[in-house]
């Protein structure tokens, strides 16, 4: 009945395919049909039982295991809203094979309450970065007297930098900025140049040394254990490996424990890297704030991702670096439902994307300090 309902609802005789949807119950991979083919990762509503579920198209089914007229139907496809990538779903399937757990409810743990709901969610838009262009540079910079208008106007002269970068300069740069564009004078773009500053800290020879090894590695898969005393200066490594990654307009995956992520830590994160587009991802974060933030990294606009052991399944397109602080830690450990770890699935996910992963600790793990 399902399937002939699906011919009528679309006026055509063809037939349909048969779809394996991953949804959020203690199964396998259910057998949905649909008048055509769908992308996997596609998010999809489709009956289950008597009510309506959220499910993610896992691939197609040439030959069901159950009759024709028992397979029910999609019921509907958020076509708007970009599909989970591959590398996402690799890591779906490998964390409920490794963890012997669920494929749908491991998928569904993985996700933000946005796309668990049976509704589409809003797609976040991209940032708007700000540049003079060369009639823009033509004209008389505005008097070194005037020093915060000065100061923007350099800023706009010499890099390409988002709204919010440019409110620290001058808080009145959103209105000179339609004054500029007013009169053709700046470049708009959606990709903006990042612009990491140097550090203000030193690093001593050992700092040094370490962090030339991790920056040496990147683009290839190398894990790194960082053992270092409390107050050594192991997140100055971080930050000096991270800064590379990211001046390449990269994405970098900062892991903390539960405790470690503070206000006062964000806050020395925003100071050495002002004005770069982050993602926080934790418990604490509202709901719709962490759908977007992760949505924002899925699509590559958020370059720094910052979070407890669940951001580790954040979809990432273009991952250059991945750091675990204090890797000992009991927390990256999920202890009910998915019992995972969340330090080894950054080192799997580092090998999946070809870059060095960084295990900080000053009291290493015994697995760590022997592998």
């Amino acid at each position: 009945y399902a399937i002939i309902r699906l011919f009528l609802l679309h006026g055509s005789l063809k037939m349909p395919c048969y779809l394996k949807i991953a949804v959020n119950v203690p199964l396998g991979l259910l057998t949905y049909a649909h008048i055509a083919p769908l992308p996997r990762g596609t998010r999809v509503l489709v009956p289950f039982i008597n009510k309506t579920v959220a499910g993610i198209v896992w691939g197609e089914e040439t030959q069901p295991e159950i009759a024709a007229h028992k397979i029910r139907a999609v019921q509907q496809v958020f076509a708007d809203e970009p599909p989970l990538p591959e590398s996402w779903l690799a890591l779906i399937e490998f964390t409920a094979r490794y963890y012997h757990y669920p494929i749908g409810q491991t998928a569904f743990t993985a996700l933000p309450q946005a796309l668990r709901e049976n509704q589409a969610a809003k797609i976040p838009q991209p940032e708007t970065f700000y540049s003079l262009n060369e009639l823009g540079k033509q004209q008389p910079a505005p008097p070194a007297r005037s020093h915060k208008k000065s100061a923007l106007w350099q800023a706009l002269f010499s890099g390409c930098l988002n709204l919010a970068a440019l409110k620290k300069i001058h808080p009145q740069a959103a209105s000179l900025i339609n004054d500029y564009a007013a009169q053709n004078w700046l470049a708009i773009t959606t990709q903006g140049q990042p612009d990491v500053p140097p550090s203000a800290h030193t690093l001593n020879p050992e700092q040094q040394t370490a962090s030339r090894q991790i920056q040496a590695a990147l683009g290839q898969f190398q894990p790194f254990l960082l053992y270092g005393i409390t107050g050594s200066g192991k997140t100055e490594v971080y930050f000096d490996a991270m800064a590379s990654a990211l001046a390449q307009g990269r994405q970098v995956l900062l892991l903390l424990p539960e405790i470690n992520l503070t206000p006062q830590l964000l806050q020395r994160v925003a100071n050495r890297f002002p004005g770069l587009p982050a993602a926080v991802l934790h418990s604490q974060t509202a709901a719709g704030k962490r759908s977007q933030d992760y949505l924002r990294a899925m699509l590559g606009q958020a370059k720094l991702i910052i979070g407890t052991r669940l951001a580790v399944f954040t979809p990432l397109p273009d991952l250059a670096l991945i750091v675990v602080d204090e890797e000992h830690d009991s927390s990256f450990k999920q202890d009910n439902e998915l019992r995972y770890h969340a330090r080894d699935l950054a080192v799997w996910r580092a090998r999946q994307a070809a870059c060095p992963v960084v295990l900080g600790s000053a009291t290493p793990s015994l697995e760590s300090w022997h592998k």
